[in-house]
């Protein structure tokens, strides 16, 4: 799947802005807006109606989805501990990634078991879930999915689609119904990591700091009223904040790797935990008074993004320096270095102005 440009972050941006999107059916376009604060709260309360219905109607309790499993020998305490390890697992190998991020061939190794171990807990949870659809919860959350779309999705002439419960619920073609109440309400139209995306990246970073230093209003409302996904978007722009200004900045490819970043974020609550002194450089001793540091890599590719992260523009100044000097001589010995020869020069000119403070 090739990137977003910024074309098509912009698009994103004015459909969170707008509090409007844009989803395509079967060659048709609908309009879905994202409910206010009032129709959230509204939804909630009939959730809870609904559910009291469902329960009168004979629909299983949670304690009563799980004796049905258990009794079809569907699952059970052995598969609740499997999924928990398969879970945990799963979060070591993403955690595990940060070790790695110079080294491209185990970054995809490490992808591709989290994608095997990702299917195996997806297929767990298909079973366990076998009965979700004889719950209340379910049917209860399934009934306020239907009372958002009856509110919120119109054609593109901004008509609704179901003006009332009724035509709803004589509506035929349920597979739409389906369709756009998975990708609304539990695909999520933006997912976290599409919010992110937009928070790290233009033409959003701009409007954000110049909302920031000027206090201009954001979505031409008060913060009190900004819809979910709103919200969601100024709270990676704060976290994306406090990444940038930090005084251990990660590199680029950390910062627009979810799973890097999240590691980062746990590397540094660590840190302020332990009491732990922020650096820039390493925090081994014998890395950080050495002159040359050996990090193992895959790739030239690799190999490059080790050059340009982990070496400040003055030590690649020195590095330059060295190249062109070993490409003119062929052969040096350490101090004949420009930069060493530099070092001893100022070396001695300084012992010899303490030697003239003496006399």
């Amino acid at each position: 799947m090739a990137e977003d440009g910024y074309e098509d972050l912009r698009n994103k941006l004015l459909q969170v802005s707008s509090a409007k999107y844009y989803i395509e059916y079967m060659g048709g376009t609908f309009a879905y807006n994202e409910p206010s604060l009032e129709l959230e709260s509204e939804a909630y309360c009939k959730y809870k109606i609904f559910y009291s219905r469902a329960i009168n109607e004979g629909f299983l309790t949670q304690d009563g989805e799980r004796e049905l499993l258990v009794k079809n020998m569907i699952w059970g305490d052995a598969d609740d501990r499997d999924m928990e390890q398969m879970v945990e697992d799963a979060k070591k190998l993403r955690a595990g990634r940060s070790q790695y991020k110079f080294q491209s061939n185990k970054l995809k190794s490490i992808d591709k078991a989290s994608k095997r171990l990702e299917e195996e807990i997806t297929e767990l949870l298909l079973r366990k879930n076998s009965f979700l659809s004889q719950t209340a919860n379910y049917q209860a959350m399934q009934d306020k999915f239907q009372f958002l779309l009856k509110s919120c999705v119109e054609d593109l002439h901004g008509r609704l689609i179901w003006p009332t419960q009724e035509d709803l619920d004589v509506d035929q073609d349920m597979q739409r119904v389906n369709f756009l109440i998975s990708k609304i309400f539990y695909e999520r139209i933006f997912p976290e990591s599409e919010i992110r995306k937009l928070a790290r990246n233009e033409p959003w970073r701009t409007t954000w700091r110049l909302s920031v230093k000027t206090g201009t209003p954001l979505f031409n409302r008060s913060a009190s009223e900004f819809t979910r996904t709103q919200s969601d978007l100024c709270h990676w722009s704060i976290l994306y904040d406090s990444v940038y200004e930090s005084m251990e900045c990660p590199s680029s490819d950390v910062i627009e790797d979810d799973d890097l970043l999240n590691q980062w974020f746990v590397e540094q609550y660590e840190k302020k935990e332990g009491g732990e002194t922020s650096s820039n450089g390493p925090t081994n001793d014998r890395i950080a008074q050495a002159q040359e540091v050996f990090i193992k890599v895959d790739t030239p590719e690799d190999a490059k993004k080790v050059y340009e992260t982990m070496n400040t523009p003055e030590s690649r100044r020195i590095i330059q320096s060295r190249q062109k000097a070993l490409f003119d001589k062929g052969q040096l010995r350490e101090d004949e270095l420009p930069d060493v020869k530099r070092n001893i020069s100022m070396q001695k000119t300084q012992e010899y102005i303490g030697k003239m403070k003496q006399t």
